[in-house]
């Protein structure tokens, strides 16, 4: 992936004001596995799909 500051991925859309929330699709975030571990101040959460497309995020 190249690192060019105009290079953006085309399934994210990347706000260069940073100001502005940056928006990352679920896939991407979740990845093949549909879940990933999220560490928010030292406390780890689990943030998955269920079979039925919605999230739910757990300690």
């Amino acid at each position: 992936m190249s690192t060019a500051k105009d290079d953006k991925p085309n399934n994210a859309d990347i706000s260069d004001n940073p100001s502005e929330p940056q928006v990352i699709p679920v896939k991407t975030l979740l990845g093949p596995r549909g879940e990933a571990l999220l560490d928010h101040q030292g406390e780890i959460y689990r943030l998955r799909t269920t079979s039925r497309g919605r999230l739910i995020l757990t300690k």
